[in-house]
């Protein structure tokens, strides 16, 4: 399970206007970073290298297009928690708000890590993200409470597999 944190995505000012924005999308699971291997782009320098000073944010930020820019999350899965709570000192949103950026963070799991719910304060709004299957509902409520409903926008779940008879199924295929 994962939350993904959307800056102003879901404010009642949106406008046509926030569609020329650019996207930082900042990689904050730094246990489990994969978005690197999505976007075919090298993993570091990134926000670990970054939170530890070893170089300037503008090295760590990878062009993917003219409008989407990626921070992955570098080099950090052993020291996780120290990292997070440097991020939360940091105001990262501060620095890069002032590019005019729309700022997504992909964060850690709230349920099975212990600096999820720090990494999620960091968020204006969130849509909570549920795997079909492998998360039970109690998890969901326990990760929605240690959030705080307030904060959550939206749920989406991905991974569902509709279970569609097979004489159904074949007619599709």
């Amino acid at each position: 399970m994962s939350i993904v944190p959307i800056r102003g995505l879901f404010e009642a000012h949106l406008t046509v206007s926030d569609l020329d924005r650019s996207i930082v999308l900042v990689e904050v699971d730094l246990a489990h970073p994969g978005v690197h291997q999505l976007l075919g782009i090298n993993p570091e320098p990134g926000l670990s290298e970054y939170l530890r000073g070893e170089c300037a944010l503008t090295e760590a930020v990878h062009q993917i297009s003219d409008k989407l820019f990626v921070l992955p999350a570098g080099d950090g899965a052993k020291e996780a928690p120290n990292l997070i709570y440097r991020l939360a000192r940091a105001d990262l949103r501060s620095r890069m708000s002032a590019t005019d950026a729309l700022l997504v963070l992909d964060l850690p799991p709230v349920f099975t890590t212990s600096y999820g719910v720090l990494a999620a304060s960091m968020a204006e709004a969130l849509v909570f993200v549920v795997h079909a299957g492998s998360t039970t509902d109690e998890q969901v409520r326990e990760s929605l409470t240690r959030l705080g409903e307030n904060t959550v926008r939206s749920i989406v779940v991905n991974g569902y597999q509709p279970q569609l008879p097979g004489w159904l199924q074949s007619l599709a295929e």
